[in-house]
């Protein structure tokens, strides 16, 4: 097996945490003002605040756009997967069972057991929930 000659990318980030969120060595000194996160920070609010501005039917429009944008955004980024080289392999080494795999006992007694074990849990606790008091509508 051959050594990788950079680190991978989470080792880089956790090696250096301390530069990149600006830690101090305590709580007892509290460091100077982060000038990004303060002033995304305050685009963000400036933003709410322009948001509900007007009331409820700006505030309509906005949710309109907030909500389908993801959307919009896990399109591109599945196009974006889907078009990289070898990704057909890998969809459909994802999409095909080993089926050898799904006979042997040690790999799924680990999965199934929780996952049979929780729907009698959640039964449970319903029929462990006080039924005394009734909630009178009338």
């Amino acid at each position: 097996m051959t050594k990788l000659k950079s680190p991978p990318l989470i080792k880089i980030l956790f090696s250096r945490r301390r530069d990149v969120l600006e830690m101090t060595n305590g709580i007892d000194e509290p460091g100077h003002l982060n000038f990004k996160v303060a002033t995304c920070l305050f685009v963000a609010w400036v933003l709410v605040y322009f948001c509900i501005w007007k009331g409820i039917r700006t505030t309509g429009k906005v949710v309109y756009v907030t909500a389908t944008l993801p959307y919009v955004f896990l399109l591109i980024l599945f196009t974006r997967a889907v078009t990289l080289p070898g990704s057909l392999e890998k969809i459909m080494y994802y999409i095909t069972p080993t089926w050898i795999r799904l006979a042997d006992p040690k790999v799924n007694t680990p999965i199934y057991i929780p996952g049979c074990t929780l729907p009698h849990f959640s039964a449970g606790r319903l029929n462990a929930e006080d039924h005394t008091t009734t909630n009178r509508l009338y």
